[in-house]
């Protein structure tokens, strides 16, 4: 979903499709397609793939806060629920696989902080 400056909304179906009504918008308007937010969720332990970009930094931020004030959260969830959507290069192991490395990445993440 997308919202102009006189707060229509326009609804795409999918992100190739607003990618492809921004590009066209910004070019008509003589200026670079802006940097897009874009929630979505990819296995913690997968690397950036351009021109995706995720979000690590903060979290390992968060996780070194937490090893130097562990009261602040009494738990974590990991949730990674969009294996079948992701693109091919991350679906070349099985979902247990996947979330097995997910495991392995965040308690060793955990270890490094002496969160566990």
């Amino acid at each position: 979903m997308s919202r102009d400056q006189a707060g229509n909304r326009t609804i795409f179906p999918d992100l190739p499709d607003a990618l492809a009504h921004a590009r066209s918008a910004f070019a008509e308007a003589g200026v670079e397609l802006p940097e897009w937010r874009i929630h979505f969720h990819v296995p913690l332990h997968a690397p950036a793939t351009p021109p995706f970009d995720h979000t690590n930094d903060h979290l390992l931020g968060v996780l070194d806060i937490l090893s130097q004030m562990p009261q602040l959260c009494s738990h974590l969830e990991m949730e990674t629920y969009t294996w079948e959507v992701l693109p091919p290069e991350l679906r070349s192991h099985t979902v247990v696989d996947q979330v097995a490395a997910e495991y392995e990445w965040t308690l060793g993440q955990l270890r490094d902080r002496g969160l566990v």
